[in-house]
């Protein structure tokens, strides 16, 4: 469920060792949530998320702001 697939989202961002001012690519970026995580993360570097369906890149715009 939510819970599960929350953990799973937390661990591969710590996986990842994301920091700041990094150039970083997210293919399937879906509504957003990890991105949104990525974004924080990374505020001064280039962020791009990427998907096939434009309503989930929709749903992703809008968790952004």
């Amino acid at each position: 469920g939510n819970l599960t697939e929350s953990r799973a989202r937390n661990r591969a961002l710590e996986l990842a060792e994301i920091q700041n001012g990094q150039k970083i690519l997210e293919v399937a970026v879906g509504t957003g949530l990890a991105f949104y995580e990525i974004v924080k993360r990374n505020p001064d570097g280039t962020n791009i998320g990427i998907d096939i369906s434009a309503g989930m890149l929709e749903k992703a715009q809008k968790r952004l702001g």
